[in-house]
């Protein structure tokens, strides 16, 4: 029996001469050789247990090993996986945390094995150990240096991108202003620094689909529309045709239909790119089931016949501003990464050299039967009422308010939440009630719009008021009616978006 040799084996003493030169070999190993009987009592242990632990012999001899070496906090677990090995269930490879005599803990990955009697019947366990504790900290600090890496490389290629966008915007200013005296050319300049503009916030709503905020606001649409558009848009003057295979009966999904689309023109654009000399990209779309959890799913795919993408490369392709390609700013599959991952789906490739590339994206299926009906896009729709602008710049409430007086409303400005509430409870006591608000979701130093919608509701609970920001980690911005808020407005936006919310709004 293991516990009628405890104390002999573990003082090292031995009877034999080939037992002695084990014993030495074991002694020289410079991995943790550990014996425990069923009960997790030491049986024998190597002098690199001890060298490693700071413990001695006689202190361990005939002990508990989870008393003596296991941290009170792992207990449990490690009790479980032990209890589980005895009854020939737990892995035979595993990995935790043992104390030291000073308390450090040390990291050690096991090789385990059964020890049996005579009638093959379990008595314990036979392990070897690897202190892995540097090999975790090196991995750890590579981890680290490559994060830095990956944040170095998106910082240059933010300021490469914007510099660039802001090169075209000043360069156009300053071309208008000398040009003031041909009213067309002017025209065209202004039309270049606006066409800048947008593309500056494309660059940072990319930014912010794969930082914390960036939140989908999701409303039930139709697959193939979007699908067609999208990618039509992104094969202008290409040499590239596409094909769309699509089935009649695609479910509706639940998504950001301008996040989606970008998803769609990126994976599409990626696809024209890597056919330089013209080819086909093929769009597919189909339904499939399960997804996961047994959900329904709608299957996008998006395929070329262009250069393919080497396999060692397939890992990192989602990786901020990685890109093998001298046009595309490397955000594009980092772009769709995120947008996918925030619609609760998921994304993958398959690729070939000199073959092709596919993308398959998967969306959850809407449990809606109906889908929201599609707007007109550059429509510019005039009203009338008071609106009270709640922004801390004051550049963006004179604009704003510019906007609303030539969309034929009436503004009223206020600087923070706190101001807006006064100003609104006056204008209702005087009988001039505002028929919206416009408010900004986050103003530095004051009231923001999320506090400031509780105190509107408590003065007029049919408020209609609109949420608006660049930016926020908030989940108020895609769930903004559970907040208490009628309609959402993204920044920057332009006169027919500003109208288009508001004719909404009003129904």
């Amino acid at each position: 029996m293991i516990h009628d040799i405890t104390a002999q084996t573990i003082s090292g003493k031995t009877h034999t001469e080939s037992g002695r030169r084990f014993m030495e070999m074991l002694e020289s190993l410079a991995l943790i050789i550990l014996i425990l009987d069923k009960d997790a009592n030491i049986v024998f242990a190597n002098d690199f247990l001890f060298k490693t632990t700071g413990w001695s012999r006689a202190e361990v001899a005939g002990k508990n090993w989870f008393d003596v070496f296991i941290p009170r906090e792992l207990t449990a677990e490690i009790q479980q996986v032990f209890d589980d090995s005895i009854m020939m269930k737990g892995a035979a490879h595993y990995e935790n945390e043992i104390r030291t005599r000073q308390g450090d803990l040390r990291l050690i990955r096991w090789s385990n094995t059964w020890l049996r009697d005579a009638e093959g019947n379990i008595e314990g366990t036979a392990s070897i150990g690897e202190d892995i504790t540097e090999l975790r900290q090196a991995r750890q600090e590579m981890l680290k240096m490559q994060k830095l890496e990956s944040l170095g490389i998106l910082a240059g290629g933010i300021a490469h991108d914007f510099n660039n966008i802001l090169t075209t915007i000043l360069a156009n200013v300053s071309l208008a202003r000398i040009q003031v005296h041909d009213p067309e050319e002017v025209s065209r300049r202004l039309t270049e620094a606006e066409n800048a503009i947008f593309r500056a916030r494309d660059l940072t709503q990319q930014l912010l689909t794969f930082a914390q905020g960036g939140q989908p606001v999701k409303k039930t649409i139709q697959v193939a529309p979007l699908l067609r558009e999208a990618a039509d848009f992104a094969i202008q003057s290409s040499q590239v045709r596409c094909d769309f295979v699509l089935s009649d009966d695609l479910w509706l999904v639940d998504a950001d239909e301008g996040q989606l689309s970008r998803v769609v023109h990126n994976l599409v654009l990626n696809a024209v790119q890597a056919m330089p000399h013209g080819g086909t990209v093929t769009v597919r779309a189909q339904n499939v089931s399960p997804m996961q959890e047994n959900k329904k799913a709608v299957k996008i795919s998006v395929s070329d016949n262009g250069i393919g993408i080497p396999e060692h490369h397939l890992e990192t392709i989602f990786d901020p501003y990685f890109t093998t390609k001298q046009q595309g700013s490397g955000l594009g599959l980092t772009t769709c990464f995120s947008i996918i991952k925030k619609h609760e789906g998921k994304i993958t490739v398959e690729s070939t050299l000199s073959q092709g590339t596919t993308f398959h994206v998967y969306l959850p299926a809407s449990e809606r039967k109906t889908a929201v009906e599609p707007r007109s896009q550059n429509e510019v729709v005039h009203g009338s009422g008071r609106i009270l602008v709640v922004d801390d710049q004051e550049l963006v409430r004179e604009t704003t308010q510019a906007m609303l007086e030539e969309l034929g409303y009436t503004a009223d400005c206020a600087e923070n939440g706190a101001e807006a509430v006064e100003l609104y409870r006056k204008r209702k006591e005087e009988g001039k009630s505002f028929a919206a608000v416009i408010m900004d979701l986050t103003i530095p130093g004051g009231m923001g719009g999320k506090e400031a919608i509780h105190a509107l509701l408590k003065i007029d609970p049919e408020v209609r008021a609109v949420i608006c920001s660049g930016y926020s980690t908030d989940p108020v911005l895609a769930n903004y009616r559970e907040y208490g808020f009628s309609a959402v407005l993204a920044k920057p936006y332009r006169l027919h978006e500003l109208s288009r919310v508001l004719q909404e709004l009003f129904g």
